[in-house]
């Protein structure tokens, strides 16, 4: 089964539930006069659309959340979306106040969801003021939207659109357009960007290859996605003024985990690989080199920059533990991060022993 996740966001009273029942049930009307009853929490449903290039549907699980309820509390329930729904009420002007509040609405939701797909929704179309939708688009013009349609839930087949829309940007997600393939097997697609970027043979670059080499028959986008991630890792683990190296490890893991989202556990071992990897590397380039740096005897900074611009993964990694108790703690957060199997730890352990020989060998450019 084929499961994509569709958050429906907005202001209090812009018609966000009955869009929702009119998606999950298209016979339904919205009534003339009924009393407002505000949504508390999150309200889900689903809808099943068909997959033209597999025998399976695809599941769209619909989030509607109350609009006086928005990104309050724990923002975690706001994440693992594919796409972000944005309703506003076509019947209303949108005046300074209501116009930064939607901006505020959308980019938190960026922010929480940053490979989602953004639709714009106008609501009830029926009783839209002039030109509503294309004013709003203008007020908005510095947001990239996929689709941008009407809808009123008071009108039969009201939400006809947004379901095209839905059906079409679903399909787009699973199944990669024409250029799409040309990028897929370009030999420098993101993954295989990333992995060019560290030094042949190293065990980054393997890392890296076994990701792109399990993740081939993954969503382009999703495969993009990954690649980007590796980049975004790397240059963090090369930035010398990066306060916290392991945090961005554990940030990169958890966002390729919420990418492939429990679906693939071959690319998930394969994630897993990379970065247990990228945090030896870290534990051992500060292991082999950090304690010189920690305790003043390092040749001074240029001795640094030099090593991060020849590659050398152990340079960068003095950035993250640049006195001895943040090696210290550098170490301690990958251990029990990540390493917590007896048999891993014991690698840690080698590996760290053998970073003095092996430090040129280990390298990011």
């Amino acid at each position: 089964m084929i499961v994509l996740n569709v958050f429906i966001f907005g202001s209090e009273q812009s018609g966000k539930t009955e869009l929702l029942k009119q998606l999950s049930s298209p016979e339904y009307l919205s009534p003339l006069e009924h009393p407002y009853q505000p949504t508390i929490g999150i309200y889900y449903t689903t809808i099943t659309i068909p997959n033209e290039s597999n025998e399976d549907n695809i599941t769209l699980n619909l989030g509607d959340m109350g609009g006086q309820d928005r990104f309050n509390g724990d923002v975690e329930i706001l994440a693992h979306f594919d796409f972000g729904l944005y309703c506003i009420d076509l019947s209303r002007e949108i005046d300074e106040i209501k116009l930064k509040e939607i901006k505020d609405d959308i980019n938190k939701f960026r922010e929480i969801n940053p490979h989602a797909q953004l639709v714009l929704v106008g609501t009830k179309a029926d009783v839209a003021l002039s030109n509503a939708l294309n004013n709003v688009l203008q007020q908005l013009e510095e947001f990239t939207f996929a689709a941008t349609v009407s809808t009123s839930a008071r009108e039969a087949r009201g939400s006809k659109k947004l379901y095209k829309a839905l059906c079409l940007e679903a399909h787009k997600k699973l199944r990669p357009n024409e250029e799409d393939y040309r990028s897929f097997y370009n030999p420098l697609n993101n993954i295989q960007q990333a992995r060019n970027r560290c030094l042949q043979g190293s065990d980054l670059y393997n890392a890296l290859d076994n990701l792109n080499n399990k993740a081939i028959n993954l969503p382009f986008y999703v495969v993009s996605a990954l690649g980007t991630e590796a980049n975004i890792l790397l240059d963090n683990i090369q930035n010398p003024s990066n306060p916290d190296i392991m945090a961005s490890i554990n940030l990169f893991h958890e966002n390729c985990n919420e990418l492939v989202q429990g679906r693939y556990q071959a690319v998930i071992n394969a994630i897993w690989t990379l970065t247990i990897t990228a945090a030896i590397t870290i534990i051992a380039g500060v292991i082999g080199f950090g304690i010189g740096f920690a305790l003043g005897a390092w040749s001074g900074p240029g001795a640094f920059f030099t090593g991060l611009a020849a590659g050398w993964a152990s340079s960068m990694a003095v950035a993250g533990g640049a006195s001895l108790f943040g090696l210290g703690t550098l170490a301690y957060t990958a251990t029990h991060t990540f390493f917590k199997t007896t048999p891993v730890e014991d690698a840690v352990n080698e590996i760290a022993a053998l970073a003095p020989s092996i430090a040129n060998e280990i390298a990011c450019s």
